[in-house]
């Protein structure tokens, strides 16, 4: 249907140029930009994959919302990209410094192969046109050496690494592929990716590096100094010990303090009643010795962040020795792996499992602890101990009546534990 239209869009232009319509006004800069938009949407076409081969991309999330850009899903050591708004017309790359974002989106590979793109993005914005995202992520890179990467968009984009261009793709295209060699060293490295997206309605953006002689999408998390997981109340942050120490030692690298700063930010942030600190490590040396040396780490990592101000009485300090590796000692590559350190963060798992409820009562304050009572005035009152964030916010209600909702733990027919999610 597009070829038919650019036939005729041509045959057009013939007509009027070889006919006495020639000697009226017409623009014919916008009919050349017209082809040329045509011709774009042609060749997007062509790249386009068959009805029945189309990738299903969910636009849903257990943890957040989420398009083929990124999730809302909070992880801050992956890709963090700020999404920004566009003017209509915008022909490259904005300053993004003097822009304002409007949300944030987080992904751990740029692997958005060319496709229509209508979606918006869920829990931010609708705009699924004019618009841009600044990605930003950092990278531990354990071996220093040349690598290729390549960038592929629709339409501009930059791959900028610790601040330096590596690769530029900008301007409003059809879907472009750019390459580029950079040596990097060992150590860690900010990589950060631009893009914008002009006109509607497809798009395309996909970062690549070469492994082994073949092209892959390059995903953070291979080269990311901090692996997060979260279950339930728990999160757990794994780190590489060849990041934060040297073999055979327990003194923190200049890097590993830069790290563990990425650590503290997340923190800040952070609800957490307790932190517990593992160390491991594999099986090379004595049982006894491996023993000391985790445990010698961990205190590493936990004395760093209570000097940078996180409570010392929250921290506990584990060392695993050589048990409980995530691989076979049976290579470098997985002995590498097993040396590690694990923080795992603690926000009010007491309360999992708790049974929903519904309660009218008034409220009491005693000694710094709250209570929501049931049938004050009769003997068969009910106390629950309030959990949670809403404790403070509960005691400016003293000797109110409220209704809360919240998660109920009884321990006999009067009294209990409840953590509290609303209010009225």
């Amino acid at each position: 249907m597009i070829r038919k239209v650019m036939f005729f869009a041509v045959m057009s232009v013939f007509f009027i140029v070889h006919s006495g319509f020639a000697k009226m006004p017409f623009d014919i800069g916008k009919i050349q930009q017209q082809l040329n938009e045509l011709k774009k949407q042609v060749q997007v076409e062509n790249n386009k994959p068959k009805e029945q081969e189309k990738p299903k991309v969910s636009t849903r999330s257990n943890t957040g919302n989420s398009n083929i850009f990124g999730s809302t899903s909070e992880n801050p050591f992956i890709f963090v990209g700020d999404v920004y708004f566009l003017p209509e017309g915008t022909r490259r790359l904005p300053d993004f410094k003097n822009l304002m974002p409007v949300g944030k989106i987080y992904t751990p590979v740029l692997d958005i192969k060319p496709r229509r793109f209508d979606s918006g993005f869920p829990g931010i914005t609708d705009r699924f046109e004019w618009f841009a995202i600044d990605y930003n992520g950092r990278a531990y890179i354990d071996r220093s050496k040349t690598y290729k990467f390549c960038l592929l968009s629709d339409d501009g984009s930059k791959l900028l690494i610790d601040g330096r261009l590596a690769i530029d793709n900008d301007g409003v295209h059809p879907p472009r592929e750019k390459c580029s060699l950079v040596y990097l060293r060992k150590g860690l490295h900010n990589f950060e990716v631009q893009y914008f997206q002009g006109p509607r309605y497809y798009v395309a953006l996909v970062l690549s590096v070469y492994r082994n002689g073949k092209k892959i999408p390059f995903d953070i998390r291979q080269y990311a100094p901090v692996v997060m997981s979260k279950k339930g109340c728990k999160t757990q942050l794994t780190l590489k010990s060849g990041i934060l120490f040297a073999f055979n030692s327990y003194r923190l690298k200049p890097d590993a303090k830069r790290v563990l700063d990425s650590v503290l930010s997340m923190l800040e942030n952070t609800n957490y009643d307790r932190i517990v600190i593992e160390g491991y490590t594999d099986d090379i040396g004595s049982k006894s010795y491996n023993l000391r040396l985790s445990k010698k780490r961990a205190q590493s990592v936990a004395n760093y962040l209570i000097s940078r101000g996180v409570p010392k009485n929250s921290v506990e300090v584990v060392g695993y020795g050589e048990t409980h590796p995530l691989y076979p000692n049976d290579s470098e590559e997985h002995r590498a792996l097993n040396r590690r350190v694990e923080i795992k963060i603690y926000n009010n798992c007491k309360n999992s499992g708790f049974k929903k409820k519904e309660l009218d009562g008034v409220v009491e304050v005693y000694k710094n602890d709250v209570y929501i009572v049931v049938n004050p005035t009769c003997r068969c009152r009910q106390s629950y101990k309030v959990l949670g964030d809403y404790k403070d916010v509960l005691k400016e209600y003293a000797g109110s009546e409220v209704r809360v909702f919240g998660k109920v733990k009884r321990f006999s027919p009067w009294s209990g534990e409840i953590y509290v999610e609303k209010i009225y």
